[in-house]
């Protein structure tokens, strides 16, 4: 992954440069008329025009030193229950979905979750939805988010499935005008032009009659950060993708796989990826006993620390391009 970061900065698009600020000029042109104006005033005055001026080159100054703050790449792993649902907020503003979590007849992540966290942190459109596979704990939240928010793109995995609450969200993505566009591994997406979006799965020439294993897998990378999503993609899958990115799957977060369940999570993908973060996302008490023991105890061979949303609730991780903090909240 290093090498191919390195190679791209190589392009000679990926490096610009810049005039000289217009507040560096500003200020430069209150010290000269301040200059000026101390040999006509009194001391009085100029100390009046002093303290005026330093405040003005005090909030410019902090104003100039916002712009230098590298922009953020913020991802929130929702607690959903037994289901996934994420959302990274870009650096250049857009909104990126992961999975919408779980839809059951007594809970709707969508209408109760995400949507809530959505309007209250001022979302009014989202750039891109990422559908890992059909199943209704990852599509879940859909129907509620469609109706609610102009949607640029959906991106799937390309499974077809049989259930209505994916035909209905199909049908709603062709009423609203909405591309849905299949993902297979080796495509990139271009949603913003901070990231890097690698799609490592599903490979579109193997057939497998579990849908888990035609997950979408993606890799986000910002800057020297990265993030893994794997939606349900188990052993199977793991071992395709080990074999053929092998270095790429170097990541520095990585949401685990069927929700820590006994068939993901194989030691040479966990030794492979070296995560520095693991999170699962699962409810308490589930029917299907996540996490797995076996799971867990390989995620315990590596030096990751163990989120899981169940017990963290919402999981928000911030990167500045080459570093990445927790957001306590």
């Amino acid at each position: 992954m290093h090498a191919f970061v390195t190679t791209a900065a190589t392009w000679e698009w990926a490096w610009t440069t810049s005039a000289l600020s217009s507040n560096l000029i500003f200020i430069f042109w209150i010290f000269l008329v301040g200059g000026i104006a101390s040999w006509h005033i009194s001391a009085l005055r100029w100390k009046m025009l002093t303290a005026v001026l330093a405040s003005l080159v005090l909030m410019l100054s902090l104003k100039f030193y916002n712009q230098l703050e590298p922009a953020k790449l913020t991802i929130t792993y929702f607690d959903v229950g037994q289901g996934d649902a994420a959302l990274l907020n870009t650096p250049t503003g857009r909104n990126i979905l992961v999975d919408v979590g779980i839809w059951s007849l007594g809970y709707n992540s969508g209408r109760s979750t995400i949507l809530p966290h959505l309007k209250a942190i001022g979302v009014e459109k989202i750039d891109a939805v990422i559908l890992s596979h059909p199943h209704a704990d990852h599509i879940g939240g859909f129907v509620d988010l469609i109706e609610e928010f102009p949607i640029d793109v959906i991106y799937n995995s390309g499974y077809k499935y049989d259930s209505n609450l994916y035909q209905n969200y199909l049908e709603l993505a062709v009423k609203k005008e909405i591309p849905v566009v299949p993902l297979t591994s080796g495509d990139t997406l271009a949603i913003d032009p901070a990231l890097l979006m690698l799609i490592l799965g599903p490979d579109g020439n193997i057939y497998n009659s579990d849908p888990n294993e035609h997950s979408v897998i993606v890799e986000v990378i910002y800057g020297e950060t990265e993030f893994l999503f794997t939606g349900d993609a188990g052993d199977h899958q793991e071992k395709r993708v080990l074999s053929q990115y092998g270095d790429l799957l170097d990541t520095d977060v990585l949401k685990v796989g069927h929700h820590g369940s006994r068939t993901s999570s194989s030691l040479g993908f966990l030794h492979q990826t070296t995560p520095d973060v693991a999170i699962i996302s699962l409810a308490e008490r589930n029917r299907f006993r996540h996490p797995h023991r076996e799971a867990v105890n390989r995620l315990g061979q590596t030096d990751a620390e163990l989120l899981f949303t169940s017990l963290e609730k919402a999981i928000i991780l911030e990167s500045d391009g080459g570093s990445i903090k927790r957001i306590h909240w």
